[in-house]
């Protein structure tokens, strides 16, 4: 993937985006598939996964914040292992979020990703596949 301006992301476009954590949401949780991290579907009393029936749910967590590199600002999406990558720690629905919210706040990022639309509230969306601290020497070196 290529290195784009948060200002350049295009719907369905897969990129590698730098910039500051500006604004941090608590987590949100879904029920998962513990094999495909689908949302199973309740059925009977019973959670079924489409691909493999009926299982056992394990809680997902869902991170959202905004994140910006100068030239714009998109709502940003991690979900499971990269929500907690990006905590620093497992995510938990009992946990104390305010202290990772300040943990994360003005931290710079090297996420790579894809943008979507969002049709509902008219903005493009950046879902994260990976979380990557920025290191400034490494930045310096390739010329940012």
């Amino acid at each position: 993937v290529s290195r784009k301006n948060v200002s350049e992301l295009q719907d369905g476009e897969s990129a590698e985006i730098f910039g500051t954590v500006v604004q941090v949401f608590d987590p949100r949780f879904y029920n998962a598939c513990p094999e495909c991290n689908r949302k199973p579907e309740m059925d009977d009393n019973k959670f079924k996964c489409p691909e493999h029936g009926v299982v056992s749910v394990r809680r997902v967590p869902i991170l959202n914040f905004f994140f910006d590199d100068g030239t714009g600002n998109v709502r940003t999406v991690c979900f499971s292992e990269q929500a907690n990558q990006l905590a620093g720690k497992e995510l938990t629905e009992d946990g104390d979020f305010e202290a990772i919210k300040d943990e994360l706040l003005g931290k710079q990022l090297i996420l790579i990703g894809r943008a979507v639309s969002n049709k509902m509230f008219g903005r493009t969306e950046f879902i994260v596949r990976s979380v990557k601290e920025a290191n400034p020497v490494e930045l310096v070196q390739n010329d940012v």
